[in-house]
């Protein structure tokens, strides 16, 4: 089983366009499109096409609450609904016939630490002997004393005599610090602006990416105990995966590479076939394979979604190199 926490939903509405010009009326094309989002639902997808064992736990809240949880449940997602006084956030989505897109995001749902605590006992129910764990996204303010790591802490507590249970991270900011500060973290992703934050290296966020400097600075949270394993994404380049016993670099071949119809959602699927794939006692490399096919296959897909013999088709032409 794999229980995902995913603290901000949200119900993104996409505009398709001609072209988007500043300071002129811009009609859409279609009518427009909405979907329930945010890095859980973006996660469960996956596991949902390839026949994964998942809960999403979830806080949802208000009228858009409400028609969030009626689109996921339409999609067949497997939801575990903790009911908020904050109106869920919306995003919008825009893009045109240039592939430009634009992407407009609410900052995260304001939660009290009463609705933050009943999130985590939820969560921490749901959790069986053997289970994986994703928190990802933004945690929100009401988290128990304000603190990301005070959060994952109290949800640490809670799985105490669950038995052998791994936490996943997709964090960034205070979050990520207070998460890898918590020393509870099996396996923690960030992307290369998350990773330059969070080392205060600017060179880290090139491109193209200094691999060797993002392999570096990963094991060095892997030596310092802050996570297991650390994931460092390259966008278009693929990613860094350090474990105490290796670092390495998966990416696609150039060929491959192009096409790609969005921008959101690579790092979620990314994470979780990663975390499927480790679930399932597969080897690390193979793990790394099909992280990255998945990812690169979603974010090829016009209409976003994960394809199991596609996502094994591109998994098979992965290179993956020692660092």
């Amino acid at each position: 089983m794999i229980v995902i926490i995913c603290f901000s939903p949200a119900l993104d509405i996409g505009y398709g366009t001609v072209l988007l010009k500043a300071n002129e009326k811009t009609r859409t094309r279609l009518k427009a499109t909405t979907t329930a989002a945010g890095a859980g639902p973006n996660i469960a997808r996956v596991y949902r096409a390839f026949g994964v064992e998942y809960a999403l736990v979830l806080p949802l809240g208000g009228e858009i609450g409400h028609l969030v949880e009626r689109l996921a449940r339409e999609e067949g997602l497997n939801l575990v609904v903790v009911r908020a006084d904050a109106h869920t956030r919306t995003n919008a989505n825009f893009s045109d016939e240039t592939a430009n897109h634009f992407n407009i995001v609410q900052h995260a749902l304001e939660l009290s630490e009463e609705e933050c605590k009943s999130l985590l006992q939820t969560a921490a129910e749901k959790v069986g002997s053997e289970s994986f764990v994703i928190v990802s996204g933004s945690l929100p303010a009401g988290c128990p004393g304000k603190c990301p790591n005070h959060c994952l802490v109290r949800f640490s507590e809670l799985l105490k005599g669950r038995g052998n249970t791994r936490l996943v991270v997709d964090l960034a900011g205070a979050a990520l610090r207070g998460a890898l500060a918590s020393k509870t973290v099996y396996h923690a992703k960030m992307n290369l602006a998350e990773a330059s934050e969070y080392f205060q290296d600017e060179s880290l966020d090139s491109d193209p990416p200094n691999i060797r400097g993002c392999a570096d600075a990963a094991k060095r949270i892997v030596l310092n105990g802050g996570a297991q394993y650390v994931t460092i994404s390259l966008g278009k380049y693929g990613a860094v995966l350090v474990s105490q016993q290796e670092s390495l670099y998966a990416r696609l071949p150039p060929r491959l590479i192009g096409g790609i119809n969005r921008v959101l959602s690579g790092g979620d699927t990314y994470l979780a076939m990663m975390t499927s794939e480790m679930a399932a006692g597969h080897g690390i490399e193979e793990c790394l394979r099909m992280a990255i096919g998945a990812a690169t296959a979603v974010l090829q897909s016009p209409d976003g979604r994960c394809r199991p013999d596609e996502v094994r088709k591109l998994a098979a032409e992965v290179l993956v190199d020692k660092v």
